[in-house]
Order: C-alpha cells, then structure tokens, then sequence
C-alpha cells in the first residue's frame, strides 16, 4: 500500500509548485493547535491507519489529522538527565548548562524548576518546614534570617551563585559600597563584583573559595574562612549557631550538590538558620529558579563541603562588618580581616 509520504511525492512531480515536507516534521493536530499547516485535499487517503512521524514520539497525545484519533503518548529520552544536561562539576561555584534535547517541536525549551529531593532535604514552605522555623524562631536560632531574607534575590546568570550569595549577605551586613550603582543610590549588585575576576570569566568559569574569599574582604566584608581539612563538624555547628543566633555575622557555604541528591555540582548559598533539636541547617538557596529555600541535616551539608574541588575541599566562612576600612588586610590566614 502506498504511504503518505510516497502519495505527496508522486503529486510534487506532477505539479512542482507542491511543496514537500520534511519528514521529520509530523503533520497533526494537538488539542486545537495546528502545529504545520497542510491542505487536507493532498492528504486525502483511503486508509484510516496512519502512523505518527518519529519526531511525534513524546507527545502528550496525538490527534491524526483525518481520522479523529488520539495516539497514546509514547517514551522519549528522559530531559532531565545527569548534571542538568552535561553540566560539569568545575569545583567552582555554578554549573553552566548545554542547550536541553527537544522531544518534540511544542515541548517548552529548558527547564522549570526542580523537584526537590526529600529526603534528605526539606522544603521550607512545607508544613514539616513550617514547623522546623518556628521552633528555630522560638530557640533564637533564626535572627540571623530577617536581616537576610529582605536582601536575598536570585542569580542572575547560571554561574553568579558566589556573586549572588555575596550581594546578599554584603547589603544584608549594611555595608557601603562606596560606589554609586543606579542614579545617585549606592547599593551592591552582582555586576560590581569584579575587583578581583573579570565578569566574563566569573560568567564562564564561576568563582573559586579563595577567589571568594579575595572578593569578599576587598568589598569590606571581615571574613574569617575554613576549608573542611582545617576545621571540624563540631566547631562548624559552633559557627552556624553563633551567626544564627545574631543579626552582626552570616555563615556562607561552598558545598557540592549531589550529596543531597540534587542536580548540579559546585554551589554558593548563604545560610538562614538552625534547628537545634533536629541538627538541621537552613540553606537559602540563590538558585531560586531551581530549588527553593530548604532544611538539610548539617552533618550532611559537612559532608557535601568536604567534597574535593581542583584537589582540595569545600567550606565556608563567616561574614561580618569591617570596622575599619577595607584593603588594609591581606593574605588568607584564619584570624580576623
């Protein structure tokens, strides 16, 4: 029996001014949607079977043009694959992203958001989140979050999550720039974190710890940094129940994502609190386009900072405000800058 396509080819050589499709572009309706508009009288056929192109695999349902059927929905490559499609761990903060496989000419491009993994981790929104932040609150151990959460925004490019998390936890300290950002306001933003590494190379490459660190101290910030080889679980807990129990400090985080099953690798969040009774930490994620603010174990987000990056482990650092002026400090040492 003659096909579809071989009747569109056999009237395009009678008549060359018909046009031939491309096979890979599927000819039907989806709800009512044309997606390829073609007259129906050069698809006048005598059989009622017809089958869907390879490209119409994926479909939430087809409806054949013709016969008023709808074809079940058929198994594609799954989109969301391994690292937010070829996203490479860099050891730096961000994970640039490969353009995302289309299984169909109707799917939205990219992704939106992710579903986030629970356990381990626990959204904040959630009643069990809810719950986590009152007892926090009534602990004391979430003052540190009303002076962050005003100032907390999301990063602008997939790769600004060290600039991101610094903006927010520099203007959540109130400390001034000294620099002019929009008309006569002086405010920190990500675009005027460049004294230590060019934009374009923070926007391809991310930002590493002691790049961080750098960054931080030359826009005012007294930073006081640990890498996992040089502090313990127990005196991290001490850093994270001190800032959470004040508005005057903030512990940011370099922790690798796939310890708490999530997509992605390297990453910078500030963090919003803790639970005493359950040992748990608030991640304030900068990704807001992916994982909202959640709860995670904090002997698990150790865990997630010890992994290695360029040869040496992850950590974090406390932030407070500089008394004196900034640029009088140098080197990477452990006392206070």
């Amino acid at each position: 029996m003659e096909t579809l396509f071989q009747r569109i080819l056999s009237a395009s050589k009678k008549n060359p001014s018909t046009p031939i499709p491309n096979p890979c572009k599927p000819y039907f309706k989806e709800s009512s949607l044309d997606l390829h508009k073609f007259p129906k009288s050069r698809l006048a056929a005598p059989s009622s079977k017809l089958l869907p192109a390879p490209s119409m695999i994926g479909c939430r349902g087809i409806k054949m043009m013709g016969t008023g059927k709808r074809i079940a929905r058929m198994s594609v490559l799954d989109t969301d694959t391994k690292e937010d499609m070829a996203g490479v761990d860099h050891g730096f903060g961000g994970n640039p992203l490969s353009p995302p496989f289309q299984s169909h000419p109707t799917s939205p491009p990219g992704f939106y958001r992710r579903l986030l993994p629970s356990p381990p981790a626990i959204d904040f929104a959630s009643s069990d989140g809810k719950r986590l932040f009152s007892e926090a609150l009534r602990d004391g151990t979430m003052e540190g979050f009303f002076k962050l959460i005003p100032y907390h925004q999301t990063q602008s490019e997939l790769t600004y999550c060290g600039l991101t998390t610094l903006t927010v936890v520099l203007n959540a300290l109130s400390i001034d720039p000294c620099r002019k950002w929009k008309g006569p306001w002086r405010w920190f933003d990500e675009t005027m974190l460049d004294c230590c590494e060019p934009l374009p190379k923070i926007k391809t490459d991310g930002i590493t710890f002691d790049k961080f660190v750098n960054l931080a101290r030359c826009n005012g910030a007294k930073v006081v940094a640990f890498r996992t080889s040089e502090s313990t679980v127990d005196d991290f807990r001490k850093q994270v129940i001190s800032c959470s129990s004040s508005e005057d400090c903030h512990v940011i985080i370099s922790y690798h994502r796939g310890v708490f099953k999530q997509t992605g690798a390297g990453h910078f969040s500030p963090i919003g609190g803790y639970h005493t009774g359950k040992d748990m930490v608030l991640i304030l994620d900068v990704a807001r386009f992916k994982y909202p603010p959640h709860w995670v174990p904090l002997t698990l987000l150790w865990d997630a900072m010890n992994k290695l990056a360029i040869r040496l482990p992850r950590g974090y650092m406390i932030l407070s405000k500089l008394t004196k002026a900034p640029g009088k400090e140098n080197g990477l040492q452990k006392s206070e800058s």
